[in-house]
């Protein structure tokens, strides 16, 4: 599970070459509406990704927060698996080669109930379009 709230199509491609079937079978990316993201182009996008995916086996999932008061929780980055957790720089700031590091961390960000907030960005695409204006 990956959380950036400014998570972006560029964080696709490296996922899509790092991830292996044979040890993932789902992705979730949760991110929020508080960004300057093309979200016309991320869903796009994820749509190639999530077909990719699913040719390996793998369920991959986005979801978009769009409460303000949830967004307003979150700050930091985080990758988590079933026994892991990473706080993570932002993804723009990983491509743009910055300095800075992952790190394991024993602060499990409350993944679970703030994925139930968002919104999914194939499912409520009608709905979330509106609101991403």
């Amino acid at each position: 599970w990956w959380l950036d709230k400014h998570f972006s199509s560029k964080g696709l491609e490296p996922l899509a070459d790092a991830v292996d079937g044979n040890k993932i079978k789902e992705i979730r990316i949760l991110l929020s509406r508080n960004s300057n993201i093309d979200f016309t182009k991320l869903r796009k996008d994820f749509i190639r990704f999530k077909q990719e995916m699913q040719n390996r086996g793998i369920n991959a999932l986005c979801r978009i927060i769009i409460d303000k008061n949830v967004i307003k929780q979150i700050h930091g980055r985080w990758i988590l698996s079933e026994n892991f957790c990473y706080k993570i720089p932002p993804i723009n700031s990983i491509f743009m080669g910055q300095y800075d590091e992952i790190t394991m961390t024993r602060n499990t960000p409350p993944f679970e109930m703030w994925w139930k907030e968002g919104k999914d960005i194939l499912e409520d695409w009608d709905e979330m379009s509106r609101l991403l204006q």
